[in-house]
């Protein structure tokens, strides 16, 4: 029990302690009031209550401005649809990713990244296992294969670029 008096519920509520005496609310054997019995809580917060409720009804007023409920609930319709759409997207996408059939640009770009310092690796040392010792001849070996390695990197970025373009068209 929290015992209040009549001039402290006044004070909670807002209003003169003679509109509190008006009000017909249960005391308590000493005089005053239980804050915690319902009648005098619903008493003491309804000014508070009220306001809020007001101010929602601008809010909401001012965001949808003066439209009918047919219009709130077409836009309402619309939103839904557009969630739905959204949602149905989302699923279709995980399916792909889960049957394989869609792979994300990072796994692309991490696969080719190893591919390529595979290949640079071990073509590479192709000049030294044929040439044996001679410098000149490995040196010439590996400038070739470096040739025909930075042109094969290069015809396959145009490619991967092609792609993408048609799939973004």
């Amino acid at each position: 029990m929290i015992e209040v008096t009549r001039a402290q519920v006044a004070e909670l509520r807002g209003c003169t302690p003679s509109t509190v005496s008006r009000a017909t609310l249960p005391k308590t054997k000493s005089g005053n009031y239980d804050l915690l019995n319902s009648e005098v809580w619903n008493y003491v917060i309804s000014p508070a209550v009220d306001s809020i409720i007001r101010d929602l009804e601008k809010t909401i007023k001012s965001d949808h401005g003066d439209l009918s409920q047919e219009e709130l609930d077409a836009k309402k319709t619309e939103v839904e649809i557009l969630r739905i759409e959204k949602q149905n997207r989302k699923l279709d996408r995980e399916h792909e990713e889960k049957s394989y059939s869609l792979i994300y640009r990072n796994d692309v770009a991490i696969g080719f990244g190893a591919f390529i310092s595979g290949i640079k690796n071990n073509f590479l040392q192709i000049g030294n296992r044929v040439a044996r010792g001679d410098n000149k001849l490995r040196d010439r070996i590996e400038k070739e294969v470096g040739k025909s390695i930075e042109k094969t990197i290069k015809n396959a970025q145009d490619e991967v670029q092609k792609i993408i373009k048609l799939e973004l068209e």
